[in-house]
């Protein structure tokens, strides 16, 4: 209940820490816990365990040393029990100095009351009989005089009664108020012990079933409504304290009243007379006052001699043999466990949020084209180990890469009916900077060692790059051929690269798109007969419509995708409107594959790429072989 929390509460409080910490900064060091606050280190490492269906504790401490974890859980269990008592006896040495005032007070007001009615006995000369003759009019106002102030008593003694039930109910709440008076109404008794029976009852209830079980649910009802009966009785007996406090005010009022009506009667009597029943009743209130005030005094004074203290330690606390935490085949399987989720999590998200293509399967279920061939990423020392302008098939003919493109080209003879490689080759892609460039002119270069003549036409008119792949000049090229500024012997350019002319893309080129006339065009490809291959390399499909015009005069179209970047969407629309446009083949490049991790990518169809290439490989004719993973 409400009680045993707020102890619990209390000895896990700073003040408690504090005292223990202080205990054994004594006793053991300030070093022992070689912290600068050590009660923040004993706040975090203590914990409170109440025993089930008892009044019993366990106070735990969790230390690297088990003998300290002893010492420290000892410590605060023994601060918390003095403490205890140091609050018992404060709130009995306040009382008692409250006391010490008040019967100092009243000492002092009887003294004054028995000089002022000797002195008035002596200034009057009421001496012998003078002052037992009285009339039967004296006599009653000396009745009245009484029963007024014992009424007046017992109005004060049922107003202080009243004021301390009313703060008790205030702060400590009704079942503190019926602890305090059970004694007084056997009904509260009676309901307080039933309410004691339906608690455990349920206690013993809540150990073997949930809360929300009928019977736990049943006995909490009941303990509710034990609980609301029992305030109510309590409210009951307050209002009738200050029903009865109405009514002894009212009763000390109507003698008041009669006491003047009684004072206004005995008017001729001697006012000498008169002033000393008041003094005398004075003294008499003044020395009954002090004599409660003294054997209450020494009531309390008994009690500090002897507190009362309701906690006691049962058993102290052992150093453990064996640590509680870190449990490590626990820790290593719940580490293994969790490790394993995480992992299988990220990867699921990674996997879900990758919109990227990572395997044959995208390119031909959500691209919807077929998988021509894959070019590895060129290594870095490849790259700085290249002249000027070099092309890098040319450069490195036995590479890895100078392999792919082979099987690409082999796989663009296969990619028609007949069987025959296709004259005209659109080499395009999604977005800028997938590699299409690189591929053309590489492509043309693996061509070109096989003892074809090849042209390389730059068709990127807005932003051609051929030119500085073969470090030639970007004048006369196929915008000023379109324009009518030159003639068609004055653009093909032969390159550093045997069998290899390129025609470049020509500078102040605008309006690329209306200069392709298709008619136009085409009749500049027909007349182009000298050259076995022509590789035009065109700007993005989703950037430019300068690739679908191209598209429609090929016979076979390559689309570079990049690897792990390129978005499926991207790809899928080019290739649509590649499709829409044409009726050449289409088919995709994967570009910059990373052949460390390629099952990361899902591109593991080899092509060759373990073979361990020599000077004496050159078996190009043959179909890609295709090794799935």
């Amino acid at each position: 209940d409400r009680y045993y929390r707020t102890q619990y509460r209390i000895m896990t409080s700073r003040s408690v820490l504090q005292e223990a910490a202080n205990r054994l900064a004594s006793t053991q060091g300030a070093e022992m816990f070689g912290e600068d606050k050590p009660v923040d280190f004993m706040e975090e490492g203590v914990r409170i365990s109440p025993e089930i269906d008892t009044n019993l504790v366990k106070i735990y401490f969790e230390h690297p040393d088990p003998a300290v974890a002893a010492i420290v859980a000892n410590t605060i269990a023994k601060a918390y029990i003095d403490l205890n008592v140091q609050r018992v006896l404060t709130a009995s040495t306040d009382a008692l100095t409250w006391l010490e005032e008040q019967q100092q007070l009243y000492r002092d007001r009887q003294n004054d009351s028995d000089q002022r009615i000797q002195e008035f006995k002596i200034a009057h000369g009421l001496v012998g009989d003078k002052v037992e003759e009285k009339s039967a009019a004296v006599e009653m106002l000396a009745m009245l005089q009484t029963a007024w102030s014992e009424s007046h008593t017992q109005v004060l003694s049922a107003q202080s009664r009243v004021e301390a039930l009313d703060r008790a109910l205030k702060s400590a709440g009704a079942n503190a108020v019926a602890n305090s008076i059970s004694a007084e109404n056997a009904l509260i008794a009676q309901t307080l012990k039933q309410l004691e029976a339906v608690k455990s009852t349920r206690t013993k209830l809540q150990a073997k079933y949930v809360d929300a079980h009928p019977k736990v649910v049943t006995a909490t009802a009941e303990v509710a409504g034990l609980e609301r009966d029992l305030a109510q009785l309590v409210a009951q007996i307050i209002l009738s304290k200050k029903a009865a406090l109405k009514v002894a005010v009212s009763e000390e009022a109507t003698l008041a009243s009669e006491l003047e009506k009684v004072k206004s009667e005995v008017s001729t009597l001697s006012k000498t007379l008169i002033d000393y029943n008041f003094l005398r009743a004075e003294t008499e209130r003044n020395k009954q006052f002090f004599s409660s005030l003294d054997t209450r005094l020494a009531e309390v004074g008994l009690a500090k001699l002897l507190p009362v203290n309701n906690i006691h330690m049962v058993d102290s606390a052992q150093a453990p043999l064996h640590p509680v935490r870190p449990l490590l085949s626990t820790n290593l399987g719940i580490g293994f466990f969790f490790g394993l989720l995480l992992g299988g999590a990220l990867a699921f998200i990674r996997e879900t949020l990758d919109e990227s293509i990572k395997s044959r399967a995208d390119i031909e279920d959500l691209v919807g084209v077929k998988l021509v061939g894959t070019l590895p990423r060129v290594p870095e020392a490849q790259r700085e180990g290249l002249a000027p302008h070099e092309i890098l098939v040319q450069a490195l003919p036995h590479s890895t890469i100078a392999e792919a493109l082979r099987l690409i080209r082999t796989s663009l003879a296969f990619a028609s009916p007949e069987g025959i490689a296709p004259k005209w080759v659109l080499v395009t892609s999604a977005l800028p900077q997938e590699g299409k460039s690189f591929v053309s002119a590489n492509l043309a270069t693996i061509m070109a060692m096989s003892g074809q003549r090849v042209l390389v036409i730059d068709g990127d008119m807005r932003k051609p790059t051929l030119h500085r792949l073969f470090n030639m000049e970007n004048t006369k090229g196929l915008g000023t051929l379109l324009r009518g500024d030159t003639v068609l012997a004055d653009v093909l350019m032969p390159t550093h690269v045997e069998g290899v002319d390129l025609m470049v893309a020509g500078c102040d080129i605008h309006g690329p798109a209306e200069l392709l006339h298709a008619d136009k065009m085409r009749g500049i490809l027909e007349s182009l007969d000298q050259y076995d291959t022509i590789i035009i390399d065109s700007p993005p499909v989703n950037v430019v419509g300068d690739a679908l015009i191209f598209a429609t005069m090929v016979q076979s179209v390559l689309f570079v995708i990049e690897a792990s970047k390129t978005d499926r969407q991207l790809a899928s629309t080019g290739c649509e409107r590649l499709c829409a446009v044409t009726e050449a083949s289409v088919g995709a490049v994967i570009n910059k594959l990373d052949l460390e991790h390629p099952s990361a990518y899902g591109y593991g169809y080899g092509y060759g790429y373990g073979y361990g290439y020599n000077h004496g490989y050159t078996n190009e004719s043959a179909a890609p072989t295709e090794t799935k993973e």
